[in-house]
């Protein structure tokens, strides 16, 4: 057997056992092994070609799932359900405040020049400027 498919099964059952430890634990190594995996499906794909790379890439998905899900919620800056018990990691925790405090400066700074959040119009023609459409009558 391969020396990569010898650890990607080493990294297949440390995550199996990452996964049995309590939410509150999995971070670190999880954490870990989502880092590890590109380089070794890369090392699978080098010795074993294209197909295999992409077999192990299938697995990866498959075992990674909430974890990618949720770091591409955060990465797109929607809302994400944390489980019962679990903890954010302080990096997002970091991140989410400075989006955060990156827009509450942006909004600050369009009132202070007068822009309204209304699509870019400067001028009378939006909704709260009082030159909507009337109707006929």
């Amino acid at each position: 057997m391969s020396l990569s498919f010898v650890l990607a099964v080493i990294w297949a059952l440390a995550a199996t056992v990452v996964a049995l430890l309590p939410m509150r634990r999995q971070y670190a190594p999880g954490l870990a092994l989502l880092i590890a995996a590109p380089f070794l499906l890369i090392f699978i794909g080098w010795q074993h070609g294209v197909w295999a790379g992409l077999l192990g890439l299938f697995g990866f998905g498959s075992m990674f799932r909430h974890p990618l899900r949720y770091l591409w919620r955060v990465a797109r800056g929607q809302a994400v359900d944390l489980p019962p018990g679990a903890q954010e990691p302080a990096f997002l925790k970091a991140l989410r405040r400075r989006r955060e405090r990156a827009g509450d400066a942006e909004r600050t700074r369009n009132r202070s020049e007068g822009r309204s959040g209304g699509g870019g119009r400067s001028g009378g023609g939006g909704r709260s400027g009082g030159g909507g459409r009337s109707r006929g009558g």
